[in-house]
């Protein structure tokens, strides 16, 4: 094969695989270890890129120094047919040239070789893809199927979002990114009265002023405009608006532009809730407090508010620093005041009341106190909790009246016995009182016994009761007389084949007798029982965890304002982080949480559902008032509205008027301009004998009144009424053949304007100590 044949040249020019003629390179033994290119083709140059002149005559290990690396033996395949003459044909990869090839090795004379490469790349990338291909078979129809499934899972997701869009209690609007309004849901509409799809210079059909300036808002000074021409987000822009139907109302408006991957604007949308209702009642609240601190600033009685958990002093009438001699800030800053000031002999009836107070919800006692000049002075006080209407104690309130005058004037006080006497009349337990031996001394019971007095008085607990709790009497009977201090045990008992569970408490009474106090608890436990089935579907929100702060527990309401189920929250890890995103608000809970220690209340939390939404919770963790086997701790938790808590402050202080003039024992009336009743507390009832609902809206002309009285009741109202000022009267009157002595305040009620709205009469009963005086 003389490269220099014509026909031969002709032939490998035109041949469109490439071609190429060597001679092989031996060593001295005989073996090949090169090869030189003596010619190649151009389809030779197009397939490797190299070029003829650039290799002709040159060795392959010169051109190539890589070919030593590869995994196929060039040199000895090729060396082979050149030194045996045996044609070869195999196919092999080009790891210099990333190419699969096809080769035809021939000799047509001893030490050198022709060559012609086909290059089968394609034809093994496509065996390789259908052999792909045929394996992933499954795979792919698997695909396929998830897609359809993504699609219709798209299609219900979409669904979801329009109804979730038509059910929001917020109005919600979509604007194109020229601020072309496109939609709005059905709160929207209501909020404006219409569905008005304008543009941007149609802004001006909207009206509105900003709050609290009562600027009007120009058409291109809408948020919306400033969102879509300047890519800014407002929040809580408070609105004046009017309908389309006229309607004056208060919302607060939110926009955002939208913008896609490029930052690009493509729209916005509008956010209205329409807080018009929470306005006024905010309104009504601030009123309401305004009346409540006028009435509270001229009371006789002390007036109090304490924490939830007794250990803050949140509010003390001013009457306080006359009572007690001391300041109000000096019991702001130590709210035991109120107990160190008890005379000593009186802190363990006094300490007894409270301790009986936190089972019953309710203190009402007698006791003298010492002021910081050395006298002493008497106080009646009652308190009570208020709760909220969930049950939950917001707080405790209270009242105290002076009774100085009243004790002094009997010039004798009562004797233990005889209040101990009014207390165990007032309790609705089982009473026995023991001696050392245990014998049984007395008895009290506002239900049947289970045994007639007979048998079981004088007699000893071991004559009397079951073995079991004859020794547990017994025990506990023997600790009292040893220490002193109260011992409380519970116990349950077969009664006419039921079950019975009781509490029974024993209290020491002097150095030789104990009062047992036995309570059947039974409805008690039962209701504990209930308890943990009816968390599961509370309609509150109940979460419990663990010690390390894993939730345990998610129950269905949970569910339903989050959004998370209980498969998704329950012993998750991250579900914290889903709930509460950003880091350091969740940092911020934990310290709140212990900053309030363990037994928090009304923690508001804001959490974020699986929607995206955020919703404003107050937690209450009562764990350390049920205690849950399993649970460290255990909260519930109440979705609230600003609207709902103005509301709920404003009940609680008509709640809190309502039950100061009801428990005090001064006649409390309340008067229109119009000298109407309005409002007449229990005292007034009693002192009349008139129902007092027969006073409201009457006047003292429909009542059998004396001219001069009536005249004189008038005149001094309607002075309070034109002057604004307070006024002070002593008066008489004759009342079932008695001569009655009163003292009245009559104190002005301003509106929030500043004018008088309505007037309160206190009158006290002061015929005892007139009479005490003349006598």
């Amino acid at each position: 094969m003389a490269p220099g044949n014509d026909k031969y040249r002709l032939l490998m020019e035109n041949l469109p695989d490439a071609f190429a003629y060597h001679k092989i390179v031996t060593d001295s033994e005989g073996e090949p270890v090169d090869y030189i290119f003596l010619d190649v083709n151009p389809a030779f140059e197009k397939m490797t890129g190299l070029s003829r002149y650039e290799i002709l005559n040159k060795r392959v290990r010169e051109i190539m120094p890589e070919l030593k690396n590869s995994s196929f033996d060039w040199i000895g395949a090729y060396g082979k047919v050149a030194l045996t003459g045996e044609n070869a044909s195999f196919e092999s990869y080009s790891e210099q040239l990333k190419r699969w090839y096809k080769v035809t090795a021939y000799s047509d004379e001893p030490g050198y070789f022709a060559a012609i490469f086909s290059d089968i790349t394609a034809q093994k990338k496509l065996v390789k893809a259908e052999a792909s291909l045929e394996e992933n078979k499954p795979r792919l129809k698997q695909d396929i199927t998830d897609r359809k499934r993504a699609e219709e899972e798209l299609i219900k997701q979409e669904a979801l979002l329009q109804k979730i869009f038509d059910l929001l209690p917020v109005g919600l609007w979509f604007a194109d990114k020229k601020g072309a309004l496109l939609r709005g849901n059905p709160e929207g509409i209501r909020i404006w009265g219409a569905e008005p799809q304008v543009g941007q210079n149609e802004y001006g059909v909207f009206k509105a002023k900003r709050l609290p300036s009562g600027e009007e808002v120009a058409p291109h000074d809408w948020a919306l405009a400033h969102s879509i021409n300047k890519g800014v987000t407002v929040a809580d822009e408070m609105l004046e608006i009017e309908d389309f139907n006229g309607q004056k109302k208060i919302i607060l408006n939110y926009t955002a532009p939208v913008v896609d991957d490029k930052g690009m604007i493509q729209g916005a949308i509008v956010v209205n809730q329409d807080i018009t209702d929470r306005k006024v009642a905010e309104q009504k609240l601030r009123e309401s407090e305004y009346k409540l601190n006028q009435i509270l600033s001229n009371m006789m009685e002390v007036f109090w508010l304490r924490s939830a958990d007794n250990k803050e002093m949140l509010y003390i009438s001013p009457s306080y620093e006359k009572v007690w001699g001391r300041t109000c800030q000096s019991i702001y800053e130590n709210p035991d005041t109120f107990m160190e000031s008890v005379l000593d002999e009186y802190k363990p009836l006094v300490a007894t009341e409270f301790e009986r107070y936190k089972k019953k919800g309710l203190f009402e006692l007698e006791y003298p106190i010492a002021r910081p000049d050395g006298s002493v002075r008497w106080v009646w006080a009652r308190s009570f909790p208020v709760k909220d209407g969930h049950g939950n104690i917001i707080h405790h309130t209270g009242i105290a009246v002076d009774i100085t005058e009243r004790i002094e004037a009997e010039q004798t006080l009562k004797e233990s016995e005889t209040r101990n006497k009014a207390l165990l009349d007032a309790i609705p337990d089982y009473m026995f009182v023991f001696n050392r031996e245990g014998e049984f001394l007395d008895y009290k019971a506002n239900g049947s016994l289970l045994l007639p007095p007979e048998e079981f008085m004088y007699k000893k607990a071991s004559q009397v009761l079951p073995p079991h709790l004859a020794r547990l009497t017994l025990d506990r009977l023997k600790k009292v007389f040893k220490t002193g201090q109260i011992e409380q045990y519970e116990y349950q008992e077969e009664i006419t084949n039921e079950l019975r569970h009781f509490e029974s408490r024993l209290v020491p009474c002097g150095e030789d007798k104990a009062l047992a106090i036995v309570r059947d608890i039974t409805d008690r436990k039962q209701a504990e029982g209930r308890f943990q089935a009816l968390v599961e579907n509370m309609p509150v929100m109940v979460d419990a965890f663990d010690e390390i702060g894993l939730i345990l527990f998610w129950n269905k309401e949970c569910e339903r304002l989050t959004g998370y189920s209980a498969e998704e929250i329950v012993g998750n890890s991250d579900a914290l982080e889903s709930l509460y995103p950003d880091k350091e608000y969740r940092e911020k809970i934990l310290r709140e949480i212990e900053r309030r220690g363990f037994d928090w209340r009304e923690l508001e939390l804001d959490v974020t559902c699986k929607d995206g939404s955020v919703k404003t919770i107050a937690f209450s963790n009562i764990s350390s008032k049920v205690s849950i086997p399993g649970w460290h701790t255990w909260a519930i938790g109440v979705d609230i509205t600003e609207r709902k808590q103005a509301e709920e402050a404003l009940r609680r202080r008509e709640e809190e008027f309502r039950a100061l003039a009801e428990n005090s024992p001064d006649m409390v009336v309340r008067f229109d301009k119009d000298l109407r009743h309005l409002y007449v507390n229990p005292a007034l009832e009693k002192e009349v004998g008139i129902p007092r609902q027969e006073f409201i809206g009457r006047t003292n002309e429909d009542f059998d009144i004396p001219a001069k009285h009536l005249m004189f009741r008038n005149r001094t109202l309607k002075e309070v009424f034109n002057s604004g000022q307070e006024k002070e009267v002593y008066f008489n009157y004759t009342l079932s053949s008695r001569q009655k002595h009163y003292h009245a305040r009559v104190v002005p009620e301003f509106a929030s304007d500043g004018t008088v709205e309505t007037v309160l009469a206190i009158t006290r009963d002061i015929t005892s100590i007139k009479e005490m005086e003349a006598a």
